[in-house]
């Protein structure tokens, strides 16, 4: 072998060594690539970003435990949450069902008080809808119904509540008033009087209450008066 065949091996040996060693950098680079794309450091990746959004408002030691959980526990914990949020939310519940009604009924004293019947009937009838059972309601309603002269539907709130609680003394009191309004003197002493037999103490406001104008101009209803 002469000098320039020794030559060419060396140069050709030298080419082959390099691109050795080029070609294994780029699988190493290659390899070490793929290792930081896998699936499972991507889902942890997603995982965390799931955490993180999902666990808003939780509290303490409830963190740490999610940190360790399955993707399925973790969607099952956020469709609890879910679901928990729409119970609270349901109108269906008797709880939430009174506590809205109390809130209507007193929204409807204020505007009661504030003499805006219409506004206050609103309010009593949504009261109402919520919670039928809350008596107290349908006095203010027939009071406000009465105030419109919507004597039809103020006699109809009396006859509901009679149904729940027959004895109720304000009850006779407002049909009292009723029968006077509609100039029926006759039914509204028998009313008045079975307000009077079942408690009903006031007196003065038997006296006073324009409602009952037209019972005081009957001499029964005078004679009735003197005697209590």
């Amino acid at each position: 072998m002469n000098k320039n065949q020794i030559q060419n091996y060396v140069f050709t040996a030298l080419g082959v060594a390099l691109l050795i060693a080029a070609g294994f950098q780029f699988t190493k680079k290659r390899n070490n690539f793929f290792e930081d794309s896998t699936p499972s450091n991507i889902s942890n990746a997603r995982d965390q970003t799931r955490f993180t959004e999902g666990s808003k408002g939780m509290e303490g030691s409830h963190n740490d435990e999610l940190h360790s959980e399955t993707n399925d526990k973790k969607k099952s914990l956020n469709n609890l949450d879910t679901h928990n949020h729409e119970e609270n939310s349901d109108h269906s519940d008797p709880k939430n069902q009174r506590r809205m009604g109390i809130f209507h009924y007193n929204e409807g004293n204020k505007l009661l008080a504030s003499k805006k019947w219409k506004e206050a009937i609103t309010n009593y009838q949504m009261a109402l809808k919520h919670d039928e059972k809350l008596f107290e309601v349908y006095i203010n309603l027939s009071v406000a119904q009465l105030r419109v002269e919507d004597f039809d539907q103020a006699f109809l709130t009396l006859q509901k509540l009679k149904n729940f609680q027959p004895q109720n003394p304000s009850l006779f009191y407002n049909l009292a008033c009723y029968y006077s309004l509609t100039k029926q003197p006759e039914f509204g002493i028998v009313a008045i009087q079975k307000a009077v037999q079942l408690g009903f103490k006031n007196f003065q406001t038997l006296k006073t209450d324009p409602d009952l104008e037209n019972l005081r101009n009957n001499q029964t209803y005078d004679e009735w008066l003197a005697s209590l």
